[in-house]
This record gives C-alpha cells, sequence and structure tokens, in this order.
C-alpha cells in the first residue's frame, strides 16, 4: 500500500471502532482498494485517492533530483556560496545551467542580496534572475561546504482560501472516471471514497484548521454514496484531521482522529 491507503486504513479503523479494512492486493482488475467491514456486519467497497498540487510536486521532484545534485548547483563563474529561491513557475533544468552565470553578474555589479519583484525594475541582472530564470530571491552566504549555489525548496501557493475550496478539491477526485469506475462496479448498497488531501496542496489543505465545512451535502456521481477527506493532524502527533458527507448527511468535521498505531511518511 502507498502512504495515502496505510493512512486511510488507520483513519478509518480507528474512527469507526470495530471497522476492518481489508486491502484488496489484487490492483490488476479494476476494482475498490479496500473491503471495509463494519461492525454491523455491512460490507462497504472503498476506494482511496489523492488529491494533489501537481504543479508543486513536480517541481519540488526536480530540485531534489539526487542524480543531477539536488539542491546543490557549482557556483561556476560566481565568487561566493548562495542560497536562492525559485518560483513554482521555475524550470529548474534551465536553472541549473544558466543561474552561475546570472549571479556572477550580480557578483559584478556589487549586488549580494535580491528580492525580484522590487529590484528586478531598478537592476537589469537582477531582472534576468527574476523575470527569465524565475529565482524571486537570493543572498550570498557561507556554506560548510562550500562552492555551491543551493536552492531553497518552493513555497506553497498562497492566496484566498475557504472550506469550499478543499469541498471542491475531493469533488474533483468523485468526478475522475477511475475512481467512479472502481465503486460504480463493486456492487455494494454503500461505496466511500476515502480522499487524501496532500499538505503541498496548501489552499485546500489549510481549510481543516482555519473553516469549518459547509452544512452542505457533496455533489456526488451515481457511482458514490459516501465521501471522506483526510490529512495528518499539524496539532497533534499520530492524529488525522478528517471531514466527511454523503448523499444523505452534509459534510461535518469529525475532529481528530487519533490512530491506533504510528505511520510513516511516504509518496504516491
Amino acid at each position: 500500500m502507498n502512504h495515502s491507503e496505510t493512512l486511510a486504513q488507520m483513519v478509518v479503523e480507528a474512527a469507526v471502532p470495530g471497522a476492518r479494512m481489508v486491502y484488496r492486493s489484487d490492483q490488476s482488475r479494476s476494482v475498490a482498494d479496500f473491503d471495509l467491514h463494519l461492525p454491523t456486519g455491512v460490507l462497504v467497497a472503498a476506494e482511496v485517492t489523492a488529491a494533489i498540487d501537481r504543479a508543486e510536486r513536480d517541481i519540488s521532484a526536480a530540485i531534489e533530483d539526487l542524480k543531477k545534485g539536488g539542491r546543490a548547483i557549482r557556483i561556476g563563474e560566481c565568487k561566493r556560496d548562495w542560497l536562492i529561491h525559485p518560483d513554482i513557475s521555475a524550470n529548474i533544468k534551465d536553472i541549473r545551467r544558466r543561474i552561475a552565470k546570472a549571479l556572477a553578474a550580480l557578483e559584478r555589479d556589487r549586488i549580494f542580496e535580491f528580492f525580484g519583484p522590487t529590484d528586478a525594475y531598478s537592476h537589469s541582472a537582477v531582472r534576468v534572475v527574476y523575470e527569465d530564470l524565475h529565482v524571486y530571491s537570493g543572498f550570498v552566504t557561507h556554506w560548510k561546504e562550500p562552492g555551491f549555489i543551493r536552492m531553497a525548496p518552493v513555497p506553497s501557493e498562497g492566496g484566498l482560501s475557504g472550506p469550499n475550496l478543499l469541498i471542491a478539491a475531493a469533488g474533483r477526485q468523485c468526478m475522475k472516471s477511475d475512481n467512479r469506475a472502481k465503486l460504480g462496479g463493486a456492487g455494494t448498497a454503500e461505496r466511500h471514497l476515502l480522499v487524501y488531501i496532500d499538505p503541498g496542496y496548501f489552499l485546500p489543505w489549510r481549510s481543516f484548521w482555519h473553516f469549518a465545512p459547509p452544512p452542505s451535502r457533496p455533489t456526488v456521481p451515481p457511482e458514490i454514496t459516501d465521501v471522506c477527506a483526510f490529512t495528518e493532524s499539524i496539532r497533534l502527533s499520530n492524529h488525522c484531521a478528517v471531514w466527511r458527507a454523503s448523499k444523505r448527511e452534509p459534510w461535518h468535521d469529525i475532529g481528530d482522529v487519533r490512530l491506533a498505531r504510528s505511520h510513516g511518511t511516504g509518496g504516491e
């Protein structure tokens, strides 16, 4: 099982005493991920899916790619070590190829720290780094292992948020054809979609901590009867935050769910 599936199993079994989530190991067929055995004797088909900010995930993977040096880039023409902050729209391959020459131009102009949104208008060398390479800030530093320009992790996107962003993220997963096909072919009366909200999907994810769910029922296709959104808790170790809804019940926050056993980190 991957991280979201493992976490989903622990969340359901912790939130519903006596429930058992049995993983369907044969994933070669179009079947749901789990058979959920409720303590009432009812059998439920449960499919796990993940809502992910793919742009953030892809650029983070590019920055961390150890085969290409990870966050570190040789200083090349530069005389000093640097820390730079790429934007989420940056091309990391392009940065690896061109950043040393661009920063060397800043050093020649005696610029050892910059913030692109303001400095690009008064310094042409900063404009190249900011507008062409999409590096929005940087500064000279001294690394324990010198001779490198290092890239900071890309920050999660900011902006206006609200509970509807989380509901919309879960709703998009409900409409995906593979999730609908797996649950539609299950043949059980109840068919649950369990949506893991990746912490990197910042605006929907933060709704767990700053908002209450709207008192409305979810818009779900006929293949799905219940939907649950969940993620790791930022308040309590080994807990998860969970919102739940169904065709019969509006969205509601079931609070921090304490997991019966510890879970590690992982990816999709």
